[in-house]
């Protein structure tokens, strides 16, 4: 119901504020299962280095990526 720039605009702040500052756009109760999943393992990867983001960091995920 909502027009394509809304919903390109709330996934990506919905992709970005769970590693960082933790607000919701959309009601989290709503969100499909395989959703809430995506959002788990962007919040353990986390931020890049030097930010507050909690979570591993973007630099040491691509590290064990490049070694596995």
């Amino acid at each position: 119901n909502k027009p394509v720039a809304t919903k390109i605009i709330s996934t990506f702040f919905q992709a970005v504020t769970p590693r960082t500052a933790g607000f919701n756009s959309l009601p989290i109760g709503e969100m499909r299962d395989s959703t809430l999943f995506f959002i788990i393992i962007l919040m353990f990867i986390g931020a890049s280095p030097s930010s507050t983001g909690g979570g591993i960091k973007t630099t040491t995920f691509t590290t064990i990526l490049a070694t596995v």
